[in-house]
């Protein structure tokens, strides 16, 4: 059979996937070759090797990349027998796999997260992509989770648990105190923060083992970080100056490591059990 794949075909699959539309034209050594370069595009983004505007660049340059290859793959290719991955029942069989793979990775193993905002300096940066562990079995103090944002379920932040159920949470003075015990244990050198060139002070903390650093700005009024959004009646006493809680049962106290400069749990209140996605780890 003088088998011949389509050009306008070829282009079509992919715009949707290089890898699929390559196997179509019955180049599987190059759809491999996508399949990698595609890991290592993936690599980049969540080590942070590539800067935002490069990872822009790297997104479109793949995606355009699977459309052009494979359309002059189709225009070049000589008559002949049709490989067996180039079949279009097996073409939809290896799509769906993969799909497959990828859905029950991001639904039972892993999400992928990009960092939105500099609440997590300096543990993170702002803008670039993390790996959150699903469905963790038991939180403990100091990890960094994902979870729904309590004021909008479509809206995902991240942040470290600082309270479980049953603590007492106290930040008064830009410390934190959980059961009365002090999370600081030590100035480090000032942070410089860019692109402004404000500086922070640094410092090192221990919780339950977990070790971290928090930024403060010292120019920062306390009044300005405690302005509870969402009254807890019973749960938070807040002076001028100080917030005093008890987390209730099912639910985390939670605090981004840049405490003058975030939005959390002092802010809006306590992070549901039920809508923790995963953890980052310590």
């Amino acid at each position: 059979m003088n088998w011949k794949p389509r050009p306008a075909i070829a282009a079509l699959l992919g715009l949707f996937s290089g890898p699929i539309a390559l196997l179509y034209v019955g180049r599987g050594k190059l759809a491999l070759s996508f399949v990698a370069a595609f890991f290592a595009i993936c690599l980049a983004f969540m080590f942070s090797i590539t800067g935002h505007s490069d990872n822009d660049f790297l997104r479109f340059a793949y995606w355009l990349a699977g459309p052009v290859v494979a359309f002059r793959c189709a225009n070049s290719a000589k008559g002949g027998m049709q490989p067996w991955f180039a079949r279009w029942f097996n073409l939809a069989g290896i799509a769906a796999c993969a799909y497959g793979v990828v859905a029950s990775v991001r639904i039972f193993l892993y999400e992928p997260y990009w960092i939105p905002s500099t609440d997590m300096l300096p543990t993170m940066r702002q803008e670039v992509h993390i790996l959150v562990k699903k469905r963790p079995n038991e939180l403990r103090r100091g990890e960094i989770i994902l979870f729904k944002f309590a004021l909008d379920q479509g809206y995902e932040r991240i942040s470290r648990v600082v309270g479980l159920p049953g603590d007492r949470i106290t930040y008064s003075a830009k410390h934190l105190l959980v059961n009365g015990k002090e999370t600081r244990v030590g100035r480090r050198e000032d942070y410089l923060d860019l692109p402004f060139g404000d500086h922070r002070e640094r410092y090192s903390n221990q919780l339950d083992g977990v070790s971290f650093d928090t930024l403060v700005n010292a120019e920062r009024k306390e009044e300005s970080t405690l302005m509870m959004k969402i009254p807890i009646r019973g749960a938070c006493v807040q002076t001028e100056a100080s917030l005093e809680c008890k987390v209730p049962e099912g639910h985390y106290f939670v605090m981004g490591d840049n405490r003058d400069d975030c939005d959390d749990s002092r802010n809006w209140g306590f992070v549901p059990a039920d809508g923790v996605i995963g953890s980052q780890g310590d």
